[in-house]
């Protein structure tokens, strides 16, 4: 039983540090005259995870902190 409890710990705790080092990244994409962009592609290189701006050209993601967004 004791061994158990342990192993529930470590369970929790990894995923749980594992959940902290994600982060969310907000921005707006805009064109050589400050205009936003609708539908740019903001991707994570890491894992190709990918998010689109909206109207405004604002985009959210959710990234680790080292990666590297294109």
């Amino acid at each position: 039983m004791n061994g158990r409890l342990k192993l529930i710990f470590f369970l929790f705790f990894t995923f749980s540090f594992n959940s902290i080092a994600q982060n969310l990244y907000s921005g707006t994409v805009t064109d050589e005259n400050s205009e936003p962009i609708f539908g740019a592609s903001i991707i994570v290189k890491k894992n190709s995870n990918f998010v689109q701006t909206d109207i405004e050209g604002n985009f959210l993601v959710e990234a680790e902190i080292n990666d590297i967004l294109l």
